[in-house]
């Protein structure tokens, strides 16, 4: 340890600076002996021959215990010494604010001047109450504030350069937190008003700023656009100000005399700082502070990571019944199976085009999750796979299902079908049906209208598209038809008996339905046209003539594919008929026990595609229709596009009554 030596420090101007002369060791000195002190006033005595300098801190020159001597033989650590900041709150003393509460401070409580500052600082609440009310007034589960589902770079940019502006100019807020730095005892009290309300008001202020700060918070994270962000900002910023405009006003003595003398009393008080022997709470002033600054960058940062992830797109409509309409095109699809390595069904011909119809792929379409529960995203935005199969799920077969994205190199969203292209090599997510241009996140936000089909050209058409979840906090009968109700869990409607769909709109009352005509022989007569010959056409023939279609059950409950009831004939050797909607058609279709493998009927049908199946035999199909039954349908056959001489009937008299829509 290195030898201490005394210390000569003589005044210098407002700084105190060392002897040249006298020499120290770093380790004795461990403070700054060049900090400027301000203007206080330094006298030197003697005092027993030992040199004394002394600080007068009220720069009054009086010997009062303002006064701060230090010894040139002492030596001092840095606590020891006054820090600057304790020089200038010795010499200086704490002013007012110039606003409405300093107003209310001096001012007696049944005074003009108090009523008027309690007025503005009644309105500024109600203001920012009503602006707050209009940001969450409808309430959206899982996204109270309005969260947008993404912000782009420039947004987020926006956002936070907002909210440190925003806590840097809350000036309101500082001036609040003075409490924890000005003594407030009897002489104040006296001179200027009581110590409760010296604090309550500093509490209101902060409360109205903290209240400001938070509504520019929503409306910071409800910013999607650039400029009104900034102009949102703006406004909130000039409603925590009016305090300030009103005390302005009031002292230009647009607001009275009585105010006018009011602003200039506040202006005149002049309050102590706390200093050390009365308890140092400066500290709370800068932890206050800056605790509201991670209230705010921390809740804000979880948003972006929260919106990274894809939680705000579970708030919106996850679930979707579209409705693509009749266009279809042609293309050689054994090709484009073959390159995916999968097998060309047999009945489709290796060298042949085959029209993929779209009215085929309209179904109901789901928002694709992760393990862990959020929405898969492709350019921030959900993929919608149709009846949520994604088109790499091995429970979807192997072939692709319809898909519906965002693709940013058309600024649209398309349908796509993952492996069918239109032929041109174009970078444009081998779109098949596209949207107009749009930035929307989600489909809800697509319109309807103006979207392009590839037919071999591009054609206009439409694109029905339908939220199909209910709202738990509606009339639960109203969102299901009379016929259901929403389930707050899962917002879907968990139909009555008889009654099924998405939102309860199908009847599948009519239990057995029987054929007007002569069916089995235009049944046979299909069979044989696909059949190589009479006897394998009355090998696939295995059907009792006198067999009705009767309605596909599963644990009670009618089996629905393409959101419709299914039916049936079976054979002797465990061969069926089914009836089946198929997404703009009603369809007949033959399948063998050899093409069902060990499945059942029901097993087979819950990934049954009425385009990419090819074990099943069409029969018969109707015109491209969106009605919720096929009877009284007119079909035609699948072979020769002739009109079937039959027709389809109920056999329950009670069908019709049960199918009237009722309210009551």
């Amino acid at each position: 340890m290195d030898d201490e030596k005394d210390l000569d420090v003589k005044p210098d101007g407002n700084h105190f600076q060392e002897d040249s002369s006298i020499t120290h060791s770093s380790g004795a000195i461990t403070y700054d002996l060049a900090k400027p002190f301000n203007s206080s006033t330094y006298t030197q005595n003697k005092d027993d021959g030992i040199s004394l300098w002394s600080i007068d801190n009220d720069n009054d020159n009086d010997d009062d215990e303002d006064k701060i001597s230090y010894t040139a033989s002492e030596k001092f650590t840095e606590d020891q010494l006054p820090s600057r900041a304790s020089i200038y709150h010795r010499n200086n003393h704490f002013e007012l604010e110039e606003d409405i509460t300093s107003i209310a401070l001096i001012s007696p409580v049944t005074s003009i001047p108090f009523f008027m500052s309690v007025f503005v600082m009644v309105v500024q609440v109600t203001i920012l109450a009503l602006c707050m009310e209009s940001l969450i007034d409808e309430v959206e589960p899982g996204n109270r504030l309005h969260v947008p589902d993404y912000n782009t770079v420039e947004e987020i940019l926006a956002q936070a350069l907002a909210l440190l502006v925003s806590l840097f100019t809350s000036r309101d807020i500082v001036s609040s937190l003075s409490v924890f730095d000005v003594t407030y005892g009897n002489a104040e009290e006296n001179a200027v008003a009581s110590k409760w309300k010296w604090y309550l008001l500093n509490f209101a202020r902060f409360a109205i700023a903290s209240l400001g700060l938070v509504v520019t918070f929503c409306f910071i994270l409800q910013g999607t656009e650039v400029l009104d962000l900034f102009l949102d900002f703006a406004a909130v910023q000039f409603v925590s100000e009016l305090d300030d405009i009103a005390f302005h006003l009031a002292k230009a003595g647009v607001l009275g005399d009585q105010m006018l003398d009011a602003t200039i009393k506040a202006s005149q008080v002049e309050l102590n700082y706390r200093r050390k022997s009365e308890g140092n709470l400066r500290p709370v002033k800068v932890v206050g502070y800056s605790l509201l600054f991670c209230m705010l960058i921390a809740p804000w940062s979880a948003v972006k990571v929260f919106q990274s992830r894809g939680v705000y797109f579970k708030a919106d409509c996850q679930t979707f019944h579209i409705y693509f309409e009749n266009n279809s095109f042609k293309t050689n699809v054994c090709d484009t199976l073959r390159q995916q390595g999968l097998a060309c069904p047999t009945s489709w011909s290796s060298t042949s085009l085959t029209s993929v119809r779209y009215e085929l792929f309209s179904d109901i379409y789901s928002a694709d999750t992760d393990q862990k529960g959020y929405i898969e995203t492709e350019n921030h935005r959900p993929i919608y796979y149709q009846r949520g199969f994604d088109n790499s799920d091995a429970e979807s077969g192997p072939y692709s299902w319809g898909k519906i994205s965002y693709c940013q190199q058309v600024n649209a969203w398309v349908f796509s079908i993952e492996g069918l292209k239109k032929g041109a090599n174009a970078d444009d997510c081998s779109w098949l049906i596209k949207s107009p241009e749009t930035d929307a996140f989600n489909l809800d936000q697509v319109p309807e209208g103006d979207w392009v089909a590839w037919t071999g050209r591009i054609v206009e058409t439409v694109v029905d598209i339908t939220c199909i979840e209910c709202d738990a906090g509606e009339i639960a009968t109203v969102g299901c038809n009379f016929h259901g109700n929403c389930s707050a869990t899962e917002s879907t409607c968990q139909c009555e008996t008889s009654f099924l769909g998405y939102q309860c709109e199908v009847c599948a009352a009519c239990e057995i339905k029987s054929h007007n005509g002569n069916f089995f022989a235009s049944a046979k007569t299909e069979i044989l046209s696909i059949a190589t010959n009479e006897t394998v056409a009355n090998e696939l023939f295995q059907f009792n003539e006198t067999s009705l279609f009767q309605i596909l059950l599963k644990d009670d409950v009618p089996v629905e594919v393409y959101d419709r009831q299914v039916y049936y004939i079976d054979g002797s050797k465990g061969d069926f008929m089914f009836l089946v909607y198929t997404g703009g058609t009603y369809s007949i279709r033959l399948i063998t026990s050899d093409q069902m493998g060990r499945k059942t009927l029901t097993e087979y049908l819950e990934t049954f595609h009425s385009f990419w199946d090819s074990n099943s035999t069409l029969l018969f199909e109707t015109e491209v229709t969106r009605e919720m039954s096929s009877i009284g349908l007119q079909w035609f056959s699948a072979s020769s596009n002739t009109i079937a001489p039959f027709s389809f009937d109920c056999t329950n008299s009670e069908y019709e009554d049960k199918c009237v829509l009722s309210t009551t």
